[in-house]
């Protein structure tokens, strides 16, 4: 099979594709026309090594590349403060990114270094997808305040955004829920695990009669392992039937003090006109009893993908 019959503009689809550095090592042909389009960074280094002044030097370098498409880094544990988090901020100079996976996970980032990483990915000019994974770093309730700014990016179409043990606190509700208003994003998923929020936190963040989910968004995906939610947290997480776009929605709400009342109410949730795919996880809530059985009749009412995880946190139900 020859290779340099076909075309440039295949290679490049190939290469998009994929978005992966590995079709510019096929041949010359292929580096000249593919290298620096598509580039995965892991720090090499022990924890600790690369720091803010790692970070600064990384930024100033891929900020500069121009045919830049994908671009995956993963600085998990490496000392990084406010001051790195800021230089990672040019990244969005970058003005072909289409794809960005940005692993910042138990790190020092605090509230002012969320903020400005936040503004400067808001303005990257070609941005579709976005991963950013804060986990383990002091963000707090201003932080999520200024990374909920990311919805407002005009061409961001699908948005993970992970704050686990963040420090946040029970009024970062409304404030994360504008996300599900972003005018252009499609996908959203959230993982908020272990941040102390309580049931009102969900009401909070649920949409209301005046705030509903945008029309564009289709698929949700919220993670709130141990975060007190209660059976109150888990009726208010049940309204999210309402919104009328949805097709996929997964709520993970293991180790949050639910009772029956709380797992029935999800249960309503199958009454969503548009909703295809419902994913619930309820392990370990012991208080769990009779709405298993509940949650098993609904999933029969309407033929759709339904996972349920029972208290052992094995599935038991697929459909």
């Amino acid at each position: 099979f020859r290779m340099d019959v076909l075309p440039d503009d295949l290679w490049v689809l190939v290469s998009d594709f994929l978005q992966s550095p590995t079709p510019c090592n096929i041949c010359h042909r292929t580096r000249t026309l593919l290298q620096g389009r598509h580039c995965v960074y892991r720090s090499p280094l022990r924890c600790d090594d690369v720091g803010d002044a790692g970070a600064s030097v990384l930024a100033s370098v891929i900020s500069t590349a121009v045919s830049l498409h994908t671009l995956r880094i993963a600085l998990r544990g490496n000392s990084i403060s406010d001051t790195g988090a800021e230089s990672l901020a040019s990244l969005s100079f970058a003005p072909s990114l289409r794809t960005l996976v940005l692993d910042l996970t138990a790190n020092h980032i605090g509230p002012h270094g969320s903020q400005v990483l936040a503004q400067g990915l808001q303005r990257a000019p070609a941005l579709q997808q976005l991963e950013l994974y804060l986990s383990g770093n002091p963000i707090r309730d201003l932080g999520a305040e200024g990374l909920a700014a990311l919805g407002r990016c005009e061409r961001l179409q699908s948005l993970i955004l992970a704050l686990g043990a963040c420090q946040l606190g029970p009024l970062t509700g409304h404030t994360l829920g504008t996300l599900t208003q972003g005018h252009s994003l499609r996908s959203l998923t959230l993982y908020l695990s272990w941040n102390p929020f309580g049931p009102q936190w969900a009401r909070d963040f649920v949409p209301q009669s005046g705030r509903a989910c945008s029309q564009r968004l289709d698929t949700l995906n919220l993670c709130l392992s141990g975060c007190g939610l209660g059976d109150q947290g888990a009726m208010a997480l049940a309204k999210l039937k309402a919104g009328a776009s949805l097709r996929e929605l997964t709520i993970d709400i293991s180790s949050n003090n639910v009772g029956d009342a709380g797992a029935i109410s999800l249960a309503t949730t199958h009454r969503s006109p548009s909703l295809q795919c419902l994913s619930l996880d309820l392990a370990a809530n012991p208080d769990v009893v009779f709405g298993e059985k509940l949650l098993r009749e609904s999933a029969k009412a309407r033929p759709r993908d339904t996972v349920f995880v029972d208290q052992s946190g094995g599935g038991w139900l697929q459909e």
